[in-house]
């Protein structure tokens, strides 16, 4: 009996370690993916933090939201994707709100993909007069003839909820249904101000990945994976100690940094609420102004207020807060 005992380890148990290690190695594939992107706007991470370990199941929870000041950045809080136009007509879901208007007046992403229920801007829109509400309404203002300015409502962007279990990843940011998945995403009707979703204007969505406990992972696979699976082990585990020591001792400082910043914001908006900017620019409103003079005080020092929140570059921060992180990224790849 014991010696039958002793061949069934003998052939099992080498299977384990090895299925073992290989899931190691997988996963340590997908933290190295999630490092990547940890700049990447509406990038959704493989890492649970629950769970203290990287899957292949999505983690579509809420990323930090940074105020960009940008007319065309949107952000979404709660659930929902914004649906955009792929190739030969396959709808995409995208948390990434980085548009830009092309010169059709069509808002597209970064890749040229169009909204699913595209908005257009007509040709004499001010391009500083965007303005989107929460519930997706885009208003903008148009030049009639004459020297008059008059607000309209251009479109209304569309938030659509599908469960994240049905979604693959088409690039880093996009997704689309899994194959055979049959399902028909439903349009958030975002009719009330304190509805869990909404757009936020002028706002991205960063990564939701938790960086350092990423890296803390990706040091303890390194620690315990069979010899052999990936390459340079102790080099990599010395770049992450610095990885780990550096993001430590920032980590302080970046909260204050942010909460600075945050507190600017709020500041700012609650001055543009209160109809502060409007008063200064009805004090120097002059009826022989010419139409470029008026549209130059209308919406030239509007955008100037911006210099009080922009002082504090988001993506600056970012990049430097990450950047040593991604400096050694290519010798933290698995086969190198």
């Amino acid at each position: 009996m014991n010696y039958k005992l002793f061949l069934f380890a003998l052939v099992i148990l080498p299977y384990c370690i090895f299925a073992n290690d290989t899931d190691l190695l997988n996963e340590y594939k997908l933290l190295y993916t999630d490092i990547s992107n940890v700049n990447t706007i509406g990038y959704k991470s493989y890492f649970n933090i629950l769970g203290n370990k990287a899957e292949e199941k999505i983690n579509f929870s809420q990323g930090s939201l940074m105020f960009t000041g940008i007319f065309e950045d949107l952000a979404i809080i709660g659930e929902g994707f914004f649906k955009i136009r792929l190739e030969n007509n396959v709808a995409g879901y995208t948390r990434a709100g980085k548009f830009h208007i092309d010169i059709d007046g069509n808002f597209v992403t970064p890749q040229g993909f169009y909204l699913y229920d595209n908005v257009n801007l007509q040709g004499n829109f001010l391009p500083e007069s965007i303005k989107i509400a929460f519930d997706g309404q885009v208003f903008v203002t148009i030049y009639e003839g004459g020297g008059e300015l008059r607000e309209i409502k251009a479109g209304q962007i569309a938030i659509y909820k599908i469960p994240g279990d049905l979604l693959i990843r088409y690039n880093d940011t996009i997704f689309i249904l899994k194959p055979g998945a049959e399902y028909t995403p439903e349009k958030v009707e975002l009719n009330h101000e304190f509805f869990p979703e909404r757009m936020i204007h002028k706002c991205l969505e960063y990564s939701n990945v938790y960086y350092l406990q990423a890296v803390l992972r990706m040091y303890y696979i390194l620690s315990i994976i069979g010899d052999g699976y990936i390459k340079n082990i102790e080099f990599k585990k010395e770049m992450l100690k610095l990885v780990i020591e550096n993001l430590a001792n920032n980590y302080s400082r970046d909260e204050i940094l942010l909460s600075i910043d945050n507190n600017i914001f709020e500041l700012y908006k609650l001055l543009e609420e209160s109809g502060l900017f409007d008063t200064i620019e009805e004090e120097v409103e002059n009826d022989n102004e010419s139409l470029e003079e008026k549209l130059i005080r209308r919406f030239v020092p509007r955008r100037n207020t911006y210099w009080v929140v922009q002082r504090f570059n988001a993506q600056r921060f970012l990049n430097n807060q990450f950047y040593f992180l991604n400096s050694i990224l290519p010798y933290l790849r698995f086969d190198y």
